[in-house]
């Protein structure tokens, strides 16, 4: 599988989360243009625009979460019971997905519920929730799990499975307590100011917030679930993406509450953010092209991804809805972002030790089915797999690996090299060459004919 492949089951649960949450926020708000917008502050935020094109299990779990809450949330408000009922049998299918996606964290879900089940006491609507119902969906949890555990247990393996991923420690990031405020500021940007006017007028102004039904549940939402991440042994912000749906519609709330309450000092710092956001991802699409001539890349090659951002940033200001003004802001910012990822592409070529170690490789006419590496570390395997396409062969045997003849250049490190040499161990005709990491890669025939000669 290669790296464009493994990002496509994430890019395509971005979308979708974009689609779930343009679905929620017009419902809430009673509008598809705020719709709109709260799907485009979600999907140009940081956090989420850098990690829907990453390849990590975080975005698959956050949907399946993010959906599991609001069938939840659909079916609290509905009066026909066949209907209430699939809605919650939905609700336990997707816990059932996040559980294979990230495991107990998905039933998270319910302290999330229960606040809001409390609160739905205090106001006496309790009678519209069917409990009994909820309850009796549950079993429905085991419907994506099932058919992929009881293999799992089955398999003649399974054991010494279960004890290499008892022993493994997936991830240990230890912060301090306010680790996560400070995080959420910076990677919710650009959003961040009306997020933040938005959290501060569903306390200040519980009138105005109140008249949008379905507010005070993604406000217990993004709460509850912050709240809960204080308490986990490993941090990352990665985990904030599970609370980006009701970000999203707190920050349209935001927006809506500035345009309304102050409509002449809202729209004016709206205007000077937009300008200086214009003015920012406007220079930054020349990024590219002089990060590739500084570089020694070839700067023709850029041109047209720049272009094409160019394109987008005028497109987009000129033809989406203004929802205040605040998607221009929105827009501007992707394109800032992915101008200056676009011009880092030619640094990491430059920089990274791991395409240098493939131009060499090519250059002498080997592929990923005919190199091999002899006691590497995964780091430079992985790597060169990654620019490859293709993981190739890895031994610690290296008569086997001098006795395969699909295997003409080999990748090792520099002292397991002395340690060959100064064994006596069989070593063919053939010629090394230099690597960076400490290594080398030893080609066993001189003579065959790499492509710069060809």
């Amino acid at each position: 599988m290669g790296p464009f492949a493994a990002r496509v089951p994430c890019a395509i649960f971005a979308t979708a989360g974009v689609l779930l949450t343009f679905y929620l926020a017009r419902r809430v708000f009673r509008s598809s243009e705020h719709g709109f917008a709260a799907g485009t502050a979600l999907l140009t935020s940081y956090n989420y625009l850098w990690w829907g094109r990453r390849a990590r299990l975080d975005l698959e779990f956050a949907f399946f979460f993010s959906l599991a809450l609001v069938f939840f949330y659909l079916g609290t408000g509905r009066e026909k019971r066949a209907i209430k009922a699939f809605l919650y049998a939905g609700f336990w299918i997707a816990v059932g997905f996040a559980f294979m996606e990230k495991g107990a964290i998905a039933f998270a879900a319910l302290a999330i519920i229960v606040p809001y089940v409390i609160l739905l006491r205090r106001r006496g609507e309790s009678s519209s929730l069917s409990l009994p119902l909820f309850a009796a969906a549950f079993p429905l949890v085991a419907v994506p799990v099932l058919p992929w555990v009881i293999p799992l247990m089955n398999h003649p393996e399974f054991n010494t499975y279960w004890e290499i991923l008892k022993k493994t420690t997936i991830m240990s990031r230890h912060e301090g307590i306010f680790y996560y405020l400070p995080q959420l500021a910076a990677k919710w940007m650009p959003s961040t100011p009306f997020l933040a006017l938005g959290i501060w007028g569903a306390f200040r102004h519980r009138e105005s917030f109140s008249r949008w039904r379905g507010l005070d549940f993604v406000l217990i939402w993004a709460i509850s679930f912050f709240v809960l991440l204080h308490f986990s042994s490993t941090k990352s912000h990665r985990y904030l993406l599970s609370i980006a749906v009701p970000l999203a519609l707190l920050t349209q709330w935001g927006v809506l509450l500035g345009s309304e309450r102050w409509p002449r000092i809202f729209r004016s710092g709206v205007i000077w953010y937009d300008r200086v956001l214009l003015i920012a991802a406007s220079g930054c699409l020349f990024f590219p092209l002089f990060a590739a001539h500084y570089y020694g890349d070839k700067v023709l090659s850029f041109v047209l991804p720049a272009s094409v951002l160019g394109v987008v940033l005028i497109c987009a200001r000129r033809y989406l809805p203004p929802a205040g003004g605040v998607t221009k802001i929105f827009i501007s910012f992707a394109v800032l972002m992915l101008a200056v990822e676009l011009g880092d592409v030619t640094r990491n070529r430059r920089t990274s030790p791991y395409f240098d170690t493939v131009k060499i490789l090519k250059r002498e006419g080997l592929d990923a089915d005919s190199v091999a590496f002899y006691k590497c570390g995964r780091g430079i395997h992985a790597g060169v797999a990654f620019y490859l396409g293709k993981f190739s062969r890895a031994s610690e045997n290296w008569d086997e690996l001098i006795a395969d003849d699909r295997t003409r250049g080999i990748v090792l490190p520099e002292k397991e090299w002395k340690k060959i040499s100064g064994s006596g161990k069989k070593i063919p005709e053939g010629k090394t060459l230099p690597l960076r990491k400490k290594c080398l890669l030893f080609l066993k025939v001189p003579s065959f004919p790499s492509r710069k000669d060809i």
